[in-house]
């Protein structure tokens, strides 16, 4: 069973006027950006801003960490092999720099499907060196309250420590290019900061408060660039309308099994109990979260759909549920799409 398939159940609080039971589960969402579908292969070139490479170099690790289903979801070219045909095909400029123009040449010739490109501004960590004053006492004295002898502050003074504030900060322009189309299919610019005030001598340096904002910035990009999971929470409906007396007795216990986090089993008596009420719009609906809890997303349309008509007029569960599944068949199709 692949990651749609696998389920995360939780319990989930309820409240005190209902005895349903919601369970969650974690499903596939397609990358947002639409640019970059079918982007598989990549070169990242050379960024601007990036003097030393180190940041570029950055970017192509977490390209080649990022999964889906397990498996590494781009194949990013080694940066040797990419400098190597730089140099065979003579693409320099007279000043020895890339010349950008031949960059599409260089993704074909390198066997890239995408071209990463773009600019960097990495400033150095700032850091602000102050003061902060607290009042303290200089002078205690003894003094009888009660019968008893005790100690008080006779004079105030002022002390002074020292504290530094650190901040970093980065802006990261990524730039995908079409090396068939030869075109920009994707552009975005992310933002990431961190700082950071201490009194204490145990101040994060300046280093680690930029790779903070670093993986902010990863962090952003994520969901744009690769699908991406999300937790979603599924309710069951208790209701016991159009079941006979046996039926509703199976139900019963299913919903105790779903109370302890046994879904699998309360989904078997749900089927089980299907036959007997044929019109209960809640054994209908219930047998649609169950489906798409296996994200069989069309059995449980069809599960949903056979609820409301059950109910004969709108509830909002119902409702909620054709929705939700409709956006889950949809997502599903373009996930299917961008993995393969």
């Amino acid at each position: 069973m692949g990651v749609a398939g696998r389920v995360m159940l939780l319990m989930l609080p309820l409240l005190a006027a209902c005895s349903s039971v919601k369970v969650t589960r974690e499903v596939e969402m397609p990358a947002r950006a639409s640019g970059m579908v079918g982007a598989k292969k990549l070169a990242v070139l050379q960024l601007d801003g990036d003097r030393d490479g180190s940041f570029g170099a950055r970017v192509e690790a977490w390209l080649a960490s990022i999964q889906v289903r397990g498996t590494p979801y781009f194949e990013v070219l080694e940066r040797k092999m990419l400098d190597r045909i730089v140099v065979e095909q003579k693409m320099v400029s007279a000043s020895g720099l890339f010349d950008e123009r031949d960059a599409v040449r260089l993704g074909d010739l390198a066997g890239a499907d995408t071209l990463v490109m773009g600019g960097v501004h990495l400033p150095r960590p700032g850091e602000r060196l102050y003061q902060r004053s607290e009042q303290v006492c200089r002078t205690w004295k003894k003094v009888v309250r009660e019968g008893k002898e005790v100690e008080e502050c006779a004079y105030y003074g002022t002390r002074y420590i020292d504290c530094v504030e650190r901040s970093a900060n980065v802006d990261f322009t990524i730039k995908a290019v079409s090396v068939r189309q030869g075109n920009l299919t994707f552009t975005r610019t992310y933002s990431g900061s961190a700082g950071e005030n201490s009194c204490n001598g145990r101040a994060k340096s300046g280093g680690d408060l930029q790779n903070e904002a670093i993986r902010q910035v990863f962090e952003a990009m994520r969901k744009d660039v690769a699908p991406y999971t999300v937790m979603v929470s599924l309710e069951f409906m208790d209701d016991d309308d159009g079941m006979d007396r046996a039926t509703r007795k199976k139900v019963e216990g299913a919903m105790e099994y779903a109370e302890q986090q046994r879904v699998d089993r309360a989904c078997e008596i749900f089927r089980e109990a299907a036959a007997g009420a044929p019109r209960s719009p809640a054994l209908y609906y219930n047998l649609g979260v169950c489906a798409e809890i296996e994200a069989d997303y069309d059995r449980a349309a069809t599960f949903y759909r056979q609820a409301d008509r059950n109910a004969g007029e709108p509830v909002e569960l119902i409702s909620q549920a054709l929705v939700r599944v409709k956006q889950m068949q949809a997502n599903q199709q373009a996930v299917s799409q961008q993995v393969h």
